[in-house]
């Protein structure tokens, strides 16, 4: 959903996923064409074979082979988000159609800058909750307890 402004600032369509169907709106205004929910629907496994990439930016553990079936051949699912838990992955659901698991990290101090070149130039805002310093232990209760929509940052 937050990544949409910077897929769709270059004029590639792009699906939202998400566990529940209340931040589709908001996806779709940040630019998503398509939307998925996945908490109880069968929405991702609908969409199986369709997509050339798809990036996790969550920490969340997810169910792997759904998300890999949803690629088309040859498609990458990158993961630059940080599971608690190793990550389960069939063989079988990867190298009859050569579908590719990435990781990554974020980009060198030549690519951050680049980024923020483009989402200057894009007028692209980051999506945060804000917290008061003196409230940091209510701001992580907020983030273990599964509230935080977007980043919590603390502000002084």
């Amino acid at each position: 959903g937050s990544a949409a402004p910077s897929i769709s600032a270059r004029g590639t369509p792009c699906t939202a996923v998400s566990s529940s169907r209340d931040k589709e709106e908001q996806a779709r205004g940040f630019g998503a064409s398509h939307f998925i929910a996945t908490r109880g629907t069968d929405e991702l496994k609908k969409a199986a074979g369709t997509f050339d990439f798809i990036l996790s930016t969550v920490s969340a553990d997810l169910p792997w082979d759904e998300y890999i079936a949803a690629l088309k051949p040859q498609g990458t699912l990158c993961i630059v988000g940080l599971p608690e838990k190793p990550i389960s992955i069939s063989a079988m659901s990867l190298l009859p159609t050569e579908k590719v698991v990435a990781g990554g990290i974020p980009g060198s101090l030549v690519e951050t800058a680049q980024m923020l070149a483009f989402t200057a130039r894009h007028e692209i805002k980051p999506m945060i909750e804000t917290f008061p310093m003196g409230e940091a232990n209510r701001a992580l209760d907020h983030v273990r307890q599964g509230k935080a929509r977007y980043r919590a940052v603390l502000v002084a």
